[in-house]
């Protein structure tokens, strides 16, 4: 892994908890230096038990528990592993076009309508 991964700060996020659990990610990865095992391939970071991802999991919520559905920490986990192939400069536009995409919503706001709460999304 060669690429820049940024500092972690995601500024061009609108969205203010999707801000929030992509730095609580980044900050993890980054402090237990576990960049190059999210870069490899993963089937599912959701399910997976491995002890890179424990110390991971570990980290973040010691760094502060940001309320994580399975699907906001499948999500955020794939942009972490996204970042670390492509590096920051090349992750921005990416990330930017999902965001539009979304029409800026949240992953947090996504699990919720999946879990059937209709009416945090209008």
């Amino acid at each position: 892994m060669n690429n820049f991964i940024g500092t972690g700060e995601f500024e061009y996020v609108a969205d203010a908890a999707t801000r929030k659990m992509l730095h609580n990610a980044f900050m993890a990865i980054s402090q237990t230096n576990m960049w190059d095992y999210i870069a490899k391939e993963n089937y599912s970071f959701m399910m997976d038990t491995s002890y890179e991802i424990n110390l991971i999991n570990a980290k973040m919520f010691e760094l502060e528990d940001v309320g994580h559905s399975g699907c906001s920490y499948g999500w955020t986990m794939r942009m972490m592993q996204k970042l670390a192939i492509m590096g920051e400069e090349k992750f921005t536009p990416f990330n930017l076009s999902i965001a539009d995409l979304c029409n800026l919503k949240s992953p947090l706001a996504i699990s919720r309508l999946i879990k059937g709460n209709l009416s945090v999304i209008k």
